[in-house]
């Protein structure tokens, strides 16, 4: 199930957030559970003419779903099988339009993978639950959706109004922002890329996750672009931790600061399609205190 709210699509301050359920695959046993995401999906299906999707059974073969306001049709996905989210969302960009916005796996979905996660933009994730497994086991590999349509708001005036009371006035462009980087004690100077500050979803009006252009890659030619939030801020430098279990800072030999590797960790996981959380906030570590315990 992909539910939005009652505010969503309008300039309710964070109301373009989506919520995602069913019966998770990342638990054990498994149960019912849900993910949050970002992005403009959700305002894309309101302007569509829907409130929800509720998808039911398995495909025959891949494919995806595309939603053109009041045409619904299940298309073929096999060429897009394979693919990782971002290309897949600009390769159904090409073909639908620029103007449409699409919810994907990437191959951890694919193989069913119990930490696959439903991807959508640059770095929107419903990232817990394991939901890109579950669209994998359906051959689901994405909802395309296009909205033209408008939605009418009872007293606007009055929703704006109350939008300025709790809306944030930053007196300079909130999106643009240059000077260094920091993050868990940490500041990094004089990066050499640009640097922008953008919001997570429709109508947030927040600008909390720094992004970067034009990064040099560092496992393969070219450069890549990123946005930097919530879990993912522990990839570009982890140097320590905080005591565990009563013993002394633990080193954390994996990574020093470097941004230049740490954003592309967070691309590879965004592009391969999994939970940044598992790998960052809970691989990561255990095999970090393990490798120190002398359990390697």
């Amino acid at each position: 199930m992909i539910t939005t709210g009652p505010l969503t699509g309008t300039p309710a301050p964070t109301s373009g957030r989506v919520e995602i359920g069913g019966v998770a695959a990342q638990s054990f046993p498994e149960m019912y559970s849900h993910s949050g995401i970002g992005g403009w999906l959700g305002p894309e299906l309101k302007y569509a003419g829907y409130d929800a999707i509720i998808i039911q059974g398995k495909a025959p073969s891949h494919s995806y779903i595309l939603i053109d306001n009041q045409t619904v049709s299940i298309k073929d996905a096999s060429y897009l099988w394979g693919m990782g989210t971002y290309d897949c969302q600009q390769e159904l960009k090409k073909i639908h339009g620029e103007d449409t916005r699409s919810l994907v796996i990437g191959p951890a979905g694919e193989n069913l993978s119990r930490i696959a996660v439903l991807m959508s933009e640059n770095a929107n994730a419903a990232g817990q639950g394991g939901f890109g497994g579950v669209a994998g086991s359906k051959n689901l590999k994405a909802i395309c959706i296009r909205g033209t349509g408008s939605i009418k708001i009872a007293r606007s005036g009055e929703l704006l109004s109350l939008r300025s009371r709790v809306t944030k006035k930053p007196s300079q462009n909130p999106a643009v922002r240059q000077g260094p980087f920091e993050f868990f004690g940490h500041t990094i100077e004089n990066i050499p890329w640009e640097k922008y500050f953008v919001a997570c979803s429709h109508s947030c009006d927040r600008f909390c996750m720094p992004a970067f252009k034009n990064i040099p890659r560092s496992s393969r030619p070219g450069l890549h672009s990123n946005e930097i939030g919530c879990i993912g801020n522990m990839s570009v430098g982890w140097q320590h931790s905080d005591t565990w279990e009563g013993k002394p800072v633990v080193e954390w030999p994996l990574w020093s600061v470097d941004l230049e590797r740490g954003t592309e960790v967070i691309e590879l996981l965004n592009q391969y399609g999994i939970n940044q959380y598992e790998v960052l906030g809970g691989m990561v570590p255990w095999i970090t205190m393990a490798a120190h315990e002398g359990l390697f």
